[in-house]
C-alpha cells in the first residue's frame, strides 16, 4: 500500500498457517483503506481483529474470489486502486499463488468491463 497510495480497496486473506498478523492490523490502523475484502481462514481471523474498532472502514467477507472482486468493483471509485495483497497462503482455494492471481485477473476483467 505504500507503493500504491491510491488504494481504495484491499483484498486480504487465504489459508491460515498460524502466523501473527498484529503488525498488519497496526499498519491498517495507521493507513486508512476505504474497503477491505476478507477471504479464507485468515480473512476470518483478521476480521475479528479489525472489527474491534481498531480500523475504520467498510469490511466484506467473501466466500471466493468472484464475490471479492464483484464487491471491490462496486466499491472502488474510478481512478483508485483495488489491490490484491492477501498476506496469506493461497492453498485453501488454489493450487498456488499464480492460480489465485489468474483468478483475480479473470474476475477483474469480467466485472470491470461492466
Amino acid at each position: 500500500m505504500d507503493t500504491f497510495p491510491e488504494t481504495a480497496t484491499l483484498l486480504l486473506g487465504g489459508f491460515d498457517r498460524g502466523l501473527d498478523y498484529t503488525e498488519l492490523v497496526v499498519y491498517l490502523k495507521n493507513h486508512r483503506v476505504e474497503n477491505i475484502v476478507l477471504m479464507g481462514q485468515v480473512g476470518i481471523k483478521l476480521g475479528e481483529e479489525l472489527e474491534t474498532g481498531m480500523v475504520a472502514g467498510s469490511f466484506f467477507y467473501a466466500p471466493n474470489m468472484q464475490k471479492a472482486v464483484e464487491f471491490a468493483v462496486q466499491r472502488t471509485p474510478k481512478g483508485k486502486i483495488c489491490l490484491l495483497s492477501p498476506a496469506a497462503s493461497s492453498y485453501d482455494q488454489y493450487k498456488n499463488f499464480e492460480h489465485r492471481g489468474d483468478d483475480f485477473k479473470h474476475w477483474a476483467r469480467e466485472f470491470g468491463a461492466k
